[in-house]
């Protein structure tokens, strides 16, 4: 599994600029790796999520809804309520840390992955559907994705394995 997260980060750490790359690989895998830790979710299945939302650092999507994603795991701003109460700060500043903080953002993914895992009753995959959305009708389209990112990473590790 671990080979996996390596994997992943490499190719998703891609975007950086060659020189940063070794550093914030580094950084990457130790964010994921501690959010996972910490919330008891398959560091994998972090990457995955990453790899599917594909997302950076700064970053803001906005959504047909009014609402927008943050950051490398485009977390949803309707959780910054609830992650501004979890980490007890303000909630512009759990905005900015989500946003701009890239072991910040690991950690608020980590949490909605794991409260999601959970009430999913430990079914991996729908966990990770509802990571996106609570909505059946936009699950699948994303678990789609999702398990392209995982035949990519198997494909990536018969190739560095």
């Amino acid at each position: 599994m671990r080979r996996w997260a390596v994997l992943a980060v490499a190719a998703v750490i891609g975007t950086v600029p060659a020189a940063a790359q070794p550093r914030e690989s580094a950084l990457l895998q130790s964010c994921i790796l501690g959010a996972a830790r910490v919330h008891d979710v398959p560091p994998a299945a972090m990457v995955v999520l990453l790899m599917v939302e594909g997302g950076r650092l700064g970053m803001r999507s906005p959504n047909t809804n009014g609402t927008g994603d943050l950051g490398p795991f485009q977390v949803n701003e309707i959780w910054l309520p609830k992650i501004a109460q979890y980490w007890n700060v303000p909630e512009a500043d759990a905005r900015r840390l989500v946003r701009d903080d890239l072991c910040a953002n690991a950690e608020a993914a980590a949490w909605i992955f794991g409260m999601n895992l959970r009430e999913s009753g430990g079914k991996l995959w729908e966990g990770v559907a509802r990571y996106h959305s609570m909505r059946p009708d936009l699950q699948g389209a994303y678990l789609s994705k999702a398990l392209r990112a995982v035949r990519q990473l198997r494909q990536g590790e018969k190739h560095h394995g």
